[in-house]
């Protein structure tokens, strides 16, 4: 995620000093934290009310999904890293083929639901770090907070396999077989 930080700090630093000047030439006592803390607050609204099209343009990259839904599908191009803040996103894996040597997955979930289609007959190495989130695998949960992980049948470390590490905090994720 690249939010223009050059129109932020511009923007807060005009408002620190306006509320410090208004404070010094008008002798006015006013709580200046909170006033801050207030104007941060409004700016981080306007950037999520106006999105990318906004005055506060929040990008992302074709891994990176911020508050918006994707499918992602399972192909030799798969990226090793998903960003997924405030999203829906299904990934489709069970179209992936392994090509001679192991792939890693790095899966970052924020306050997302996601849920991962898998192929039964691919193997795959799961592993989880969950902190106040759901996440289902074949055959097990994870409770709201620990670590976990799974490996399918056709698993064995000397050959290549799927390796899929998750970060879930405040989201919930689903690993499903779907042939």
């Amino acid at each position: 995620m690249q939010v223009d930080t050059l129109f932020f700090w511009s923007i807060l630093l005009i408002l620190i000093c306006g509320i410090l000047l208004a404070r010094v030439i008008f002798e006015i006592d006013f709580p200046v934290f909170k006033i801050l803390t207030g104007s941060v607050l409004v700016l981080c609204c306007i950037m999520v009310i106006f999105g990318n099209s906004g005055i506060w343009p929040l990008k992302s990259g074709e891994n990176e999904f911020f508050f918006k839904s994707a499918i992602v599908e399972g192909s030799e191009d798969l990226s090793s890293e998903y960003q997924l803040v405030f999203s829906g996103t299904a990934f489709d894996l069970t179209g992936f083929k392994l090509t001679g040597s192991k792939k890693n997955i790095k899966i970052n979930n924020l306050f997302s639901n996601s849920t991962v289609f898998i192929d039964p007959d691919l193997p795959v190495n799961i592993l989880v770090d969950a902190v106040f989130a759901g996440v289902k695998m074949p055959g097990k949960n994870i409770p709201l907070l620990g670590k976990g992980g799974y490996t399918s049948d056709s698993f064995d470390p000397e050959s290549p396999y799927l390796n899929i590490t998750v970060n879930v905090v405040f989201g919930n994720i689903v690993f499903m077989h779907k042939h």
